[in-house]
């Protein structure tokens, strides 16, 4: 049987960290050259989402924990970002589950809100907002993907919505997950595991592949779905 990220890294990646260390305070890549460091109140190799890989994610407290990168590209003109995530409770307020900073205004965030978890895209001047839905206290596979003009969003390999997006994100300055872009306020609680981003949209029926093999625990074969 493989391994999960065997199975992340068949569909070529741009970069991919797993989360899966079990001390320190740097994440490391399986693909790409940046690391991302912790800081605040975490919690390495806490129980993860897939199955048969009882550990391997990473928790936040919601409070001051967060990790925070370099970016590994300036713009994604096209692209998924992938994420296995099983949220608390959270408080309230908004919390930023992953936060792609770029140059002025432009930021590329997947939010938390009570009852409500969506991508938001803003160049300073033009905002989408793309709901998702948000269950709190249950592992599930978020995606988003971009082909140049629309951004989707899914749940375990369903579509959800659909947005229009007629330029290229800019992810130019620093990429954090569990906190705003600039480490501060909107801290995520919860747990995160196999972070991923393509440099093109995975089609519905890959994302499909990517959750089922990660619920079953067993590499489904690309193709039979």
């Amino acid at each position: 049987m493989k391994r999960y990220r065997n199975v992340i890294l068949e569909y070529g990646p741009l970069a991919y960290w797993p989360f899966s260390e079990t001390n320190g305070s740097v994440l490391y890549p399986v693909v790409g050259n940046n690391n991302f460091t912790l800081a605040g109140s975490y919690t390495l190799n806490s129980p993860g989402g897939i199955a048969r890989e009882p550990g391997g994610a990473l928790y936040l407290d919601g409070a001051t924990g967060y990790a925070s990168s370099l970016p590994v590209v300036s713009s994604l003109g096209q692209m998924t970002i992938l994420l296995w995530s099983n949220p608390g409770p959270g408080g309230v307020g908004t919390k930023n589950v992953i936060d792609f900073s770029g140059s002025g205004s432009a930021r590329t965030v997947i939010r938390v809100v009570p009852g409500q978890f969506f991508v938001r895209s803003t160049n300073g001047l033009l905002t989408t907002t793309i709901p998702i839905t948000f269950v709190t206290n249950s592992w599930a596979m978020y995606a988003v993907t971009f082909d140049g003009m629309t951004l989707r969003t899914y749940v375990n390999g369903v579509l959800e919505s659909v947005g229009s997006w007629m330029m290229s994100l800019d992810v130019s300055v620093s990429w954090v997950v569990g906190a705003s872009s600039t480490g501060g306020a909107e801290r995520y609680q919860g747990l995160v595991q196999h972070f991923a981003v393509f440099n093109r949209p995975l089609t519905g029926s890959e994302l499909l592949h990517l959750y089922l093999a990660g619920l079953n625990g067993v590499a489904i074969p690309n193709g039979i779905i």
